[in-house]
């Protein structure tokens, strides 16, 4: 499936859906990492694609950075609609992630990556 995706996205190097796609591939095989700069790939294409940050956050989490987590799903937060179930889910995620912030971060496998600034 990554060789797929990789193909796919060197025909189509402006798809920020593939690179959100892959991201999701790498990130079911544990490989946060590289699914993070996948999902960061994804939002340098499109910075308003909600669904992007919110996996960045998912995948940030599992690299224990609360804090950048905590960024994206504020970011995420932003984009959507104020009376959806997507607000819902994201204040309550930045509900726990307020409770994780302050844990060290983790500076061995950062994403190589840095978050348009938030707005």
């Amino acid at each position: 499936a990554i060789d797929a995706y990789t193909n796919a996205i060197n025909l189509e190097p402006t798809s920020p859906s593939l690179r959100l796609t892959l991201g999701g591939v790498y990130f079911i095989t544990n490989d946060y990492l590289s699914a993070a700069n996948q999902f960061g790939q994804a939002i340098r294409l499109n910075t308003s694609y909600a669904n992007a940050y919110y996996n960045l956050a998912q995948a940030l989490i599992k690299l224990e950075r609360f804090d950048d987590a905590k960024k994206a799903y504020e970011t995420a937060l932003n984009l959507v609609q104020k009376d959806s179930e997507d607000y819902k889910l994201l204040m309550e995620e930045i509900a726990k992630i307020t409770s994780m912030s302050g844990a060290p971060d983790k500076t061995a496998q950062k994403p190589i990556f840095h978050l348009p600034p938030h707005t």
